[in-house]
């Protein structure tokens, strides 16, 4: 009993400690940076290029939202 309690214990601690990528997160915050520079001063088509780098797709539902979103606010403007 005593040995699964202590087993139990080593696991919970391990699990609690796990490996952080920083040079994942860095990218990611750096794809991001970009994607929203590209949203305020780039173009549709420098768009497009930035959510392909980001993994997206054009049959994406995510990708025909933001082209949509894109569309909308360029003609208010």
């Amino acid at each position: 009993m005593a040995d699964d309690i202590e087993q139990l214990r080593r696991a919970e601690i391990r699990r609690g400690r796990r490996p952080v990528a920083l040079d994942a997160i860095q990218e990611r915050q750096r794809i991001s940076a970009a994607l929203r520079e590209i949203l305020n001063h780039g173009t549709l088509e420098e768009l497009k290029d930035a959510m392909r780098v980001f993994g997206l797709s054009e049959k994406m539902p995510e990708w025909i939202a933001a082209v949509k979103i894109w569309n909308a606010e360029r003609a208010q403007s």
